[in-house]
């Protein structure tokens, strides 16, 4: 005797997350960014060392299990449509993204040794320059879609008060009517909340994009945690339980966006 499900459960939905390259990218995101506001709001004991390592640990895992991740990017470009009005920021957003990914498999070779360490800071602000390009773009994009889909939302909210004003001034001329009216009415229900529902999403998709486009920031002014001459620098890129913060929350949300069933 065989017991089928027919909806996927929780278990089938981590299984299916953790196949994919992005579902395990964002559970090491959220691990990394875990250390490291541990790292920087506890203090001075004797699991420093074990959380700073399993930082680095992770750090360089995620690039390893990146590489190649650059030719989604070419790949997604070679699909934008040039006569489509956002051409140019979709290009731009690829185009930097691809930069980040490309020279973030050097930064692994460094950090495995391959290459010298020297050329390291110089490797990461390239790629944080590409990052902090297409997050750039990334967000302009996101509020443009918005300003769409809330247009959309209020036009359709709009027509539907409509309708129902006017079935309220003049009745309905049968029932068969009254039955299509409610209908159509369903239906612009329907596409309104599946508006909200991708607003949402992509409210979201902004807020992440703002967190790692700080990151980015961050990697561009130089390392958070260290310091010039000895001395802890202040400010909000330098802030690392800031920054760590907005680590969990990009990792967070990219994690749920990834999550299956869920579709931005």
């Amino acid at each position: 005797m065989s017991f089928r499900r027919e909806k996927a459960d929780t278990l089938d939905r981590t299984v299916a997350f953790l196949a994919k390259r992005d579902g395990i990218d964002k559970t090491l995101k959220i691990l990394r960014y875990a250390a490291k506001l541990g790292l920087a709001t506890s203090l001075e004991g004797k699991y420093t060392k074990e959380l700073s390592n399993f930082e680095s640990s992770i750090g360089t895992s995620r690039k390893a299990y990146r590489l190649g991740k650059f030719l989604q990017n070419i790949s997604a470009a070679r699909k934008v449509q040039t006569q489509h009005s956002h051409a140019l920021l979709e290009l731009v957003a690829n185009a930097g993204e691809c930069i980040y990914y490309f020279v973030d498999q050097f930064q692994w070779l460094v950090k495995a040794g391959i290459i010298p360490a020297r050329f390291g800071p110089q490797l990461t602000r390239v790629s944080a320059s590409g990052e902090l390009l297409g997050y750039s773009a990334s967000v302009i994009l996101a509020i443009l879609r918005l300003h769409y889909l809330l247009e959309r939302e209020v036009a359709l909210i709009a027509e539907l008060q409509r309708r129902r004003r006017a079935r309220a001034a003049y009745g309905s001329a049968s029932i068969s009517a009254s039955g299509e009216d409610d209908e159509k009415d369903d239906a612009l229900l329907s596409e309104i909340r599946q508006l909200r529902a991708r607003r949402a999403l992509r409210t979201l998709g902004l807020a992440q994009d703002l967190a790692d486009a700080l990151l980015a920031l961050a990697d561009l002014r130089g390392d958070s945690s260290s310091t010039a001459a000895g001395e802890r620098r202040s400010g909000v890129l330098n802030n690392r339980a800031l920054l760590a913060i907005a680590g969990l929350l990009s990792g967070c949300i990219g994690a749920y966006k990834n999550w299956p069933g869920n579709v931005v």
